[in-house]
């Protein structure tokens, strides 16, 4: 039987849950040796993509990428962080800046399923389509 990515994430992410480091360094040294033995190193970045996963949601992190027409100042970036945390419910967020030129103004924020546009090129397609029916 196969062993997909996510089931490698889920039983290492469940044997150091709660555990103290020097439990945790063997354990992950164990896990290594049972990947390389089953010839599934292959399957590393995958795992450790839903190891990451599974930790996040477990800690309440999530991740948004906010994409903006230029860098954004520390005011704005805690203020959309603030923005986040509130409508995500999450504890902590982490934050990647995109730059996007063609946006006109605005920013696009995203984590996890949900897109918030409010980039001034969403808005002027928005009245256009509102204004042709």
């Amino acid at each position: 039987m196969k062993i997909t990515p996510k089931q490698y994430a889920t039983g290492l992410f469940q044997a150091i849950r709660n555990k103290q480091a020097s439990e945790t360094a063997t354990i992950i040294d164990s896990f290594v040796a049972m990947l390389a033995k089953n010839n599934d190193i292959v399957k590393v970045d995958k795992i450790i993509a839903a190891f990451s996963a599974l930790w996040n949601t477990e800690h309440g992190i999530i991740t948004s990428e906010i994409t903006a027409t230029k860098d954004l100042d520390k005011e704005t970036r805690d203020a959309i962080r603030a923005f986040v945390l509130r409508t995500s419910g999450a504890s902590v967020v982490e934050e990647s800046e995109k730059i996007d030129g063609t946006l006109l103004g605005g920013t696009v924020i995203r984590y996890e399923d949900t897109v918030m546009d409010y980039s001034i090129k969403t808005k002027i397609s928005d009245l256009i389509s509102a204004i042709k029916k």
